[in-house]
């Protein structure tokens, strides 16, 4: 079994880079099957999916584009299960999504 996985893909690339943030996300998407299905062109979200190794993969394709700053960025079925993934030049930093709450203000009570 598994869980379903909403993706989202941003690209952040340096002044003056030789290519688009489209094109790269394309050039994965053409590369990657899961990250085709998961990914619409311009890296929004597309389909649910249980794409396992997105982080292997991603680690793998930053290799490619050494200077460009992925944000992948991951809410499952479970509302309460949300993150942000960074990866650059086939490095990565996970930071799983934090829920708070104001505190008690009577002030606010209507």
């Amino acid at each position: 079994m598994g869980y379903y996985t909403q993706y989202r893909l941003g690209i952040n690339t340096p002044k003056g880079y030789e290519k688009t943030s489209l094109k790269i996300i394309d050039d994965l998407r053409d590369s990657n099957a899961n990250a085709d299905y998961s990914l619409m062109p311009d890296g929004s979200f597309n389909n649910e999916s249980k794409w396992y190794d997105h982080e292997g993969d991603l680690k793998e394709f930053s290799l490619k584009y050494p200077e460009v700053i992925f944000t992948l960025i991951g809410k499952k079925e479970e509302s309460e299960d949300f993150w942000i993934t960074y990866f650059k030049d086939g490095k990565m930093q996970h930071c799983p999504g934090i829920l708070t709450y104001e505190p008690y203000d009577e002030k606010k009570l209507s």
